[in-house]
């Protein structure tokens, strides 16, 4: 893997697990010192120990990311550990299922992810919700984590320095599916 992120400083948030996790290790993996921010420390400890193990540069930070103060102290915190932050991968938060009009401008922005196998969605999405999504995907499948660390990496590398103002759906096809989505209900 290219190292295209030596010498960077990348905290991503909610990075015990799902697509934070994958992103976590993907800047690692090339060349950041990652700190790994969660609002479940010791998940995000063990990301950071598996980045460590694997020779990659990582911290680990416990963060609920809507308190202002401890927003301060993360990044206080990542400048003690490694300096200040050259990118940040605001991964925290929850999905929304809304018609497009209804959606405010500010759930538009960074990465828009489809569905994406990680385990809230295999423990939520069981049965017939998981064939319709199935049914709804053009790719006919769920997302993997990885799919989407590797947009965000593209997006934080120099390969994306006219990219400016654009809201990336990995989804699948899903946001072009148009009639292929005759019952969202069952979604």
């Amino acid at each position: 893997m290219s190292q295209r992120f030596t010498g960077k400083v990348v905290i991503v948030t909610g990075s015990g697990g799902g697509i934070g996790a994958a992103t976590a290790r993907r800047f690692a993996a090339e060349g950041a010192a990652v700190v790994c921010a969660d609002i479940n420390e010791e998940s995000a400890r063990a990301v950071g120990t598996e980045i460590t193990a694997a020779g990659g540069t990582a911290a680990a930070c416990g963060v609920d990311i809507r308190d202002a103060a401890q927003v301060d102290a993360m990044i206080e915190f990542t400048k003690r550990q490694f300096g200040a932050p050259n990118i940040a991968v605001n991964n925290a938060g929850m999905g929304a299922q809304k018609h497009f009009l209804e959606t405010p401008l500010e759930t538009l922005h960074a990465i828009a992810p489809g569905a994406i196998d990680v385990p809230r969605n295999r423990k939520q999405h069981t049965g017939e919700r998981r064939e319709a999504w199935h049914r709804a995907v053009p790719l006919a499948r769920y997302g993997a984590p990885e799919e989407i660390a590797g947009v965000a990496a593209f997006l934080a590398s120099d390969d994306a320095s006219y990219l400016t103002g654009q809201t990336i759906s990995v989804d699948g096809g899903f946001s072009i599916a148009g009639l292929r989505v005759k019952d969202l209900t069952v979604l």
